[in-house]
């Protein structure tokens, strides 16, 4: 029966990085003349993001920024700054902001990133978040031709690196194509690209199911690679790549497969630790009712919990946060394919 139990992976979305922390065993930062810590920049972004204190992302923003001017031509500084904007457009719902009110964010994204490119064209994540950050633009301006502009480069990225970016592939594609779109399905194929690369083989499609015995079986697949399992700087790669699986196949219909999913992150070793319980039990509370609203939610900037993984505002935390979110938009429950507002309680007790 081990054939059953679907082994896959997962990696951290938002921002995995083959970075270590200043703190960490990396070696030490030389002093900047103008007496500009860059590793004081790099170890706020840490504990601010990692601690998913969203709250203070604009001062870590700003110590980014003071870094990048003092050093413009380091890579990492680059990446990280472009991360924070990233990170500040995509969980925007937790300030009760819009898209529009935030809007600069995506554009300096997109700018830092494209500077990373330039300065370290083989760093390995750079072009996905790139990509990413060039569908954001396009969806800001209502700009079709570049938002598909996007979709192929993404593409060409899981291509070349399914491990990573076939996770993004995945994430992006399920939030942003309908899934009456006969492409829909390379979003459930960007996770399984992800799936089969980490895993050594094809896994089996009809069954997204993984327990403690294929979990350890991920763990010794990350020492491989990082991003197959979880690891200090993607603590919760893991739950949060079967919650993005279960989403896309909630979307499209098949109920059963999203179960198996979402019941799937609940097996993970480090789920007891992870901060977002909550937003997977309320999914599971009314299935159908939140298959109706990723439906209904399907392109758009601005929606309410509970919402697809990339646009929700747990997008990039989800899979590195260490802590609970303090504040935020909190769990509505789906009725008839809407969401309503205004329910402090977990989603099985909003009727």
């Amino acid at each position: 029966m081990a054939w059953k139990l679907f082994p896959p992976m997962l990696l951290g979305l938002c921002l995995l990085l083959p970075l270590a922390p200043c703190h960490s065993s990396a070696p030490p930062c030389p002093p900047p003349p103008d007496g500009t810590n860059a590793c004081e920049a790099i170890d706020h972004f840490w504990k601010v993001f990692q601690g998913n204190d969203y709250a203070h992302v604009d001062e870590v923003i700003g110590h980014l920024t003071a870094a990048q001017a003092a050093h413009p031509q380091d890579a990492t500084i680059n990446f990280l700054l472009g991360g924070s904007h990233l990170w500040k457009f995509h969980e925007r719902g937790r300030a009760n902001r819009s898209a529009a009110s935030v809007a600069p964010h995506a554009h300096l994204a997109l700018h830092h990133l494209k500077i990373v490119k330039e300065l370290d064209p083989n760093r390995r994540t750079v072009d996905v978040f790139r990509d990413l950050a060039i569908a954001n633009v396009a969806l800001l301006q209502g700009d079709k031709a570049l938002l598909e502009e996007s979709f192929e480069a993404i593409r060409s990225d899981t291509r070349k690196d399914p491990a990573f970016n076939g996770f993004v592939q995945g994430w992006v594609f399920s939030a942003l194509m309908s899934h009456q779109d006969c492409r829909y399905p390379e979003a459930i194929a960007g996770y399984m690209a992800t799936f089969d690369t980490c895993a050594g083989f094809r896994v089996p499609r009809a069954i997204p199911r993984v327990g403690p015995i294929l979990y350890s079986y991920l763990a010794l697949r990350g020492r491989k690679d990082s991003v197959c399992s979880n690891s200090a700087l993607v603590p919760h790669n893991l739950e949060a790549t079967f919650l993005g699986l279960g989403d896309a196949h909630l979307k499209n219909g098949s109920i059963v497969k999203a179960r198996m999913a979402y019941r799937s992150v609940k097996r993970a070793p480090s789920y007891a630790a992870w901060p977002y319980k909550e937003q997977l039990e309320c999914r599971l509370a009314n299935l159908a009712g939140v298959r109706d609203k990723f439906r209904a939610d399907t392109g758009k900037l601005d929606v309410i919990e509970p919402a697809m993984f990339l646009q929700s505002s747990y997008a990039c935390t989800a899979c590195h946060a260490t802590n609970h979110a303090a504040g935020g938009r909190g769990c509505s429950s789906p009725t008839r394919g809407r969401a309503r507002s205004g329910c402090s309680a977990p989603c099985g007790s909003c009727k």
